[in-house]
């Protein structure tokens, strides 16, 4: 199991609230005495049963955003569009799915292999690219395309030895001329599987892989490459409402960067992944080392520390952050049309994000279920007061189970004794009145004295509206100048007479027939067993029920 999950989040919560938060036993299941749900995998819930006050940590149908082959087809969707759209949304670095994009893949790579070889004006035509949005050329097709640049390409993964003038080229040419790029499996996640590829023959055409474009003009740290960690909690789709964590990591990489063509098969040093540096054969760290303690541990620093050590050296981090910001709404913007609304569910999502050497951000991907093991004192802080802040921002609306039980038990008495009488039609339209309505005053008082017992005098937080205590966190969608701003570019779409670019997620992932993105009910998945030890179920305690807390979460019908 996930046991480091499962200590750091009881350690979190019990240390939230003044300790108002106690593990409720295991046994409860689907029982309704639970307020918070966090689990590492995705136990079958029957969603059905739940109350709208109670939250579960992961939505259905999120592999929309955190699949790589999908959220590649969500942002492409919005790109397709052209014109603004088109460069608004083009926040990967250029990307293709195996094996259905195999052939587009290679005529990219081709024609970045001659690109770099002799062609200043970057046409193609001399080489027979100029059908490069169909597939074909005047030399043929694609896959002559990539048979002719896999025999040009030599070891070193470079067209040849000469310029695009002619001349000498240096050994270490411009990082945008460079092709190279990053195969990383469809499924796959925490660097495994991951590789480099420098020639085309390293590629086979019926992997089920994903191949990103290296960017090889990165911003350094120090003379090493980094990215970024970004954590993102959404507590709704349809409409969308999502919170960033202003702390973070940046994680940096073991051996310094270089662009030899000697170093290019080298994980260590062009991939950050933590779980791959930890393997590194220099586990120096020294940027790491070189911050302040609590601000650096293994490879990783902070996002604080980060910031500062950037605008000390003359970079206007602020910009930076603020583009970062600006590509975390756009992917989210992009799957709120394909991930249907679901009232008890919220999720921290954990988002790769790469610099250049001009502030512009790059997302890697978008990773469901961060890791939350603890390797350092840098690691205890952050991801402590990360699960804490979440509690904060979710906090979920306390109940008393007895009152519960006790108002349902006698609410379902009351109408099975008011279905046995003679039914009463409403004049003039010969209808009965719906068994479960309020229709009178009296009725209506009686149910908000009801749940007035069961909730207290709380209300829940309304959609859009910033919680009294955030901790770390900030709102980003809606209310921020970054979603304002992709809000009203979506809408001078449509005005031009656009059309919408929602999509039906794929068939696997068992949506009904009648499926629309916002009006999908949430149907209950089959019931599976869930591991005792990959979950962990926290409730109220009695004592709590009555404190003044913040209510979040959707609005009680």
């Amino acid at each position: 199991g996930r046991a480091e999950v499962y200590h750091l989040v009881r350690l979190a919560l019990e240390q939230a609230s003044g300790g108002g938060w106690v593990e409720a036993p295991a046994a409860v299941g689907d029982a309704a005495c639970w307020h918070l749900y966090w689990s590492w995998g995705k136990p079958q819930v029957v969603r059905a049963n739940l109350l709208t006050c109670q939250r579960f940590n992961h939505f259905r149908h999120a592999r929309e955003l955190t699949r790589k082959d999908l959220l590649k087809t969500n942002l492409a969707r919005y790109q397709c569009l052209g014109g603004r759209m088109a460069r608004a949304f083009g926040v990967l670095p250029p990307t293709f799915v195996l094996p259905k994009e195999y052939l587009a893949f290679a005529e990219a790579f081709g024609r970045a292999a001659f690109r770099g070889d002799a062609e200043p004006s970057g046409t193609g035509a001399a080489y027979g690219l100029v059908g490069a949005g169909t597939g074909m050329g005047v030399a043929g097709s694609s896959a002559t395309l990539a048979a002719r640049a896999a025999m040009m390409l030599g070891p070193a993964g470079r067209s040849s030895d000469r310029g695009a003038a002619g001349g000498d080229r240096s050994s270490t040419p411009s990082a945008a001329n460079e092709n190279i790029w990053i195969l990383k499996p469809v499924g796959l996640s925490r660097g495994r599987g991951i590789s480099l590829v420098r020639e085309i023959t390293d590629v086979t055409y019926g992997s089920a892989c994903v191949l990103q474009k290296y960017v090889g003009n990165s911003m350094l740290l120090d003379g090493y490459k980094f990215d970024l960690r970004v954590y993102v909690l959404v507590t709704s789709f349809s409409p969308l409402e999502a919170f960033v964590y202003e702390e973070g990591f940046a994680r940096v990489s073991s051996v310094p960067y270089s662009r030899e063509a000697a170093s290019t098969y080298d994980k260590a040093m062009h991939l950050t992944n933590s779980s791959l540096q930890k393997h590194a054969h220099d586990k120096g760290a020294a940027v790491a080392a070189a911050a302040r303690e609590g601000e650096g541990g293994g490879t990783k620093v902070s996002l604080g520390y980060l910031w500062r050590r950037l605008a000390a050296s003359g970079v206007d981090s602020a910009r930076c952050w603020r583009r970062v910001k600006e590509v975390l709404v756009k992917s989210l913007v992009c799957v709120d049309d394909v991930i249907p609304n679901q009232p008890n569910c919220f999720e921290l999502f954990g988002y790769d994000v790469l610099l250049d050497d001009t502030g512009k951000a790059h997302l890697i991907e978008v990773n469901s279920s961060p890791s939350l093991g603890v390797d350092s004192d840098l690691d205890t802080r952050v991801k402590l007061s990360l699960v804490r802040d979440i509690a904060k921002v979710v906090d979920p609306l306390a109940f008393s189970p007895a009152e519960l039980v006790r108002t349902v038990t006698s609410r379902r008495a009351a109408t099975a004794k008011a279905a046995s009488r003679p039914q009463h039609h409403s004049a003039g339209l010969g209808m009965a009145a719906p068994s479960g309505a309020v229709q009178s005053g009296p009725e209506r008082d009686a149910l908000n004295r009801d749940l007035g017992r069961v909730f207290g005098e709380h209300e829940p937080r309304r959609y859009g509206v910033a919680p009294q205590d955030s901790g770390g966190f900030s709102m980003i969608c809606p209310g921020s100048d970054a979603y304002r701003k992709v809000l009203r570019l979506k809408l001078a779409h449509l005005a031009r007479g656009g059309r919408g670019s929602g999509r039906q997620p794929e068939p696997e992932q068992a949506a009904p027939p009648a499926f629309r993105a916002r009006e999908a009910p949430n149907r209950p998945p089959r019931p599976g067993p869930v591991p005792a030890a990959t979950s962990v179920r926290v409730a109220a305690s009695a004592s709590d029920r009555h404190l003044d807390r913040r209510r979040t979460g959707p609005r009680l019908r």
